[in-house]
């Protein structure tokens, strides 16, 4: 029944009503496999009914069939669909196609991965929208072989809600699968300006320590740099741009974004001025520090000297913003400034007489 003889008398028959169909379905795998399905198979002769996954499976769910037909697919693989958020909502032809069913490899195939977004967005608009404009879309229309597509992050037929905790991109999972491209593929590295050494820090951080933990509200890195919008700092639409960063970190700390927006560094940032100090200016990006911990650039020992006093003493700045240059070099000669170069923590620093988020000019 599976003989070319045979698809071409029932083809013969088909076409007669249904042109267009079997025009795609000459086109397609199942029509040039030796063992490709043909008309009857999938809708049946006289009760003849619309297709749907379970028809799939009397061919793709079974192990001799699958292991003699189709050499790079599992048959594990294939079922995996059945328990999967999809398998519960849409068929295989809504990914694979009706009639015209091409070989993954193909690029005339709707799960090729050159073809994922236009695929998955016909379900996915948004997101496959948001996707296209990002760094990883950008870089996958190029050519680019290690770019992430949808599968590379959700999975292909295994895909769960990101709510389950099963699934690769849950709260549980997602560093691990943004570290395998971002930290483990030496292709990727290359492509970035950022050493091995800044990306892993974030498992050193608050905020990787604290999701190691089971904190399942702690930030991971789509909490940041978005989950399908991912672009590079420079852009002005980035969820890491310098002026964006004060929004980006309030979805989290609003009452600290809120009074920072009042101080002179947050209202000098909202008229656009870069050298202005936003979030990770002194706590850091990816290796924040909680304050109490000796290492934080923001700890009562090291904020003056590394993070006030960088801007502070610096002479380019200070002449370009009218300030004066001395005012730091003044404190570490004072009896406060000692004082925490030689380690106390209960001396003055800058922050104990100025403020921490709060910071206004001596006018007000």
């Amino acid at each position: 029944v599976h003989s070319l003889q045979k698809k071409t008398a029932i083809l013969a028959e088909c076409q007669t009503c249904h042109t267009d169909e079997t025009t795609q379905y000459r086109e397609s795998v199942h029509y040039t496999h030796a063992k490709g399905a043909n008309c009857i198979n999938c809708h049946s002769s006289h009760n003849v009914k619309s297709v749907n996954s379970k028809n799939c499976l009397v061919c793709h769910g079974q192990k001799e069939f699958v292991t003699k037909n189709i050499k790079e697919e599992k048959l594990e693989f294939v079922l995996k669909y059945t328990e999967s958020i999809h398998g519960k909502l849409i068929e295989c032809s809504d990914c694979h196609g009706g009639h015209k069913i091409f070989p993954s490899e193909s690029k005339n195939s709707s799960v090729n991965r050159q073809n994922l977004i236009t695929t998955c967005g016909h379900c996915h608009e948004t997101i496959a929208t948001n996707y296209s404009k990002s760094e990883h879309g950008i870089a996958l229309k190029s050519g680019f072989a290690y770019a992430p597509a949808c599968i590379d992050c959700h999975g292909e037929h295994s895909i769960r809600q990101i709510t389950d905790g099963e699934s690769p991109v849950s709260r549980q999972h997602e560093i691990e699968v943004c570290l395998k491209c971002h930290l483990d593929t030496p292709e990727i590295q290359k492509r970035m300006t950022h050493a091995a050494g800044f990306i892993s820090g974030y498992e050193k951080s608050i905020h990787g320590r604290a999701i190691a933990k089971g904190n399942l509200k702690a930030a991971v890195c789509s909490d940041c740099h978005g989950g399908h919008s991912e672009m590079k700092a420079s852009n002005p639409n980035s969820k890491v741009n310098k002026f964006n960063i004060t929004s980006t970190c309030g979805d989290c700390h609003q009452n600290v974004t809120n009074t920072f927006a009042h101080s002179v560094h947050g209202e000098a940032l909202a008229k656009g001025v870069e050298a202005s100090p936003t979030c990770t200016d002194c706590h850091g990006e990816h290796e924040i520090i909680e304050p109490e911990r000796k290492e934080s650039p923001v700890s009562p020992t090291n904020v003056s000297a590394k993070v006030c006093g960088p801007c502070h003493g610096s002479v380019k700045l200070t002449e370009k913003f009218g300030l004066s240059s001395d005012r730091f070099s003044a404190y570490e000669d004072s009896y406060h400034g000692l004082a925490v170069q030689f380690g106390s923590v209960a001396a003055a620093n800058c922050a104990s007489c100025h403020g921490v988020h709060n910071i206004l000019p001596s006018s007000n």
